[in-house]
């Protein structure tokens, strides 16, 4: 009888640990989804800004460029255009490869995620050497993603800068042609 019931407890136990232990890896799992979400989300619009503005530059400055072509033609004003147009495709650019590393970090510290070992005993959630070496490229992706979406600010910046340039040219330096 008493064999009974410590197999009776130890069954209960059991099934405590093992309701715990399922608790341990859903409530893990939910993390996985929420972080991909939710990082998802920002990093597609972190990423996206400087592309959407570095368009609108050009843009711009093809419009201006159109406008004022005689006016610039054969001056240093059309080295302020170039420098300009330069600066706003290399943020475009800088923004369509950081896309790319981002999707690759998310990946990469995904898949670490789901790289733990999942145990019966406390503690039910464990992480394996694979988990730290994909979170590890992950982390060196996720900081070059960074760096490039700083860059690609940086040349937006740079290629306003230079089209502020054009700008103060042709109002300061060019005299206007005469109207008759």
């Amino acid at each position: 009888m008493a064999d009974e019931e410590e197999k009776a407890r130890v069954e209960k136990m059991t099934d405590r640990r093992m309701d715990a232990a399922h608790k341990a890896f859903d409530g893990h799992r939910k993390t996985i989804s929420d972080s991909f979400a939710l990082v998802g989300s920002f990093a597609t619009t972190a990423m996206r800004a400087p592309a959407i503005a570095a368009g609108a530059g050009i843009a711009a400055l093809l419009g201006f460029f159109s406008a004022n072509r005689g006016a610039l033609a054969g001056t240093e004003g059309i080295a302020f255009f170039n420098h300009a147009l330069s600066y706003f495709c290399g943020s475009i650019a800088l923004s369509v490869i950081c896309s790319g590393i981002a999707y690759l970090s998310q990946l990469l510290v995904t898949n670490s995620l789901q790289s733990y070992t999942f145990n019966y005993d406390s503690p039910f959630v464990l992480e394996t050497r694979r988990r730290k070496l994909l979170n590890g490229f992950g982390a060196v992706f996720q900081i070059s993603a960074i760096l490039l979406g700083l860059a690609s600010i940086g040349l937006l910046v740079c290629g306003g800068w230079f089209f502020m340039m054009l700008t103060d040219f042709l109002a300061t330096k060019t005299p206007l042609p005469s109207l008759p």
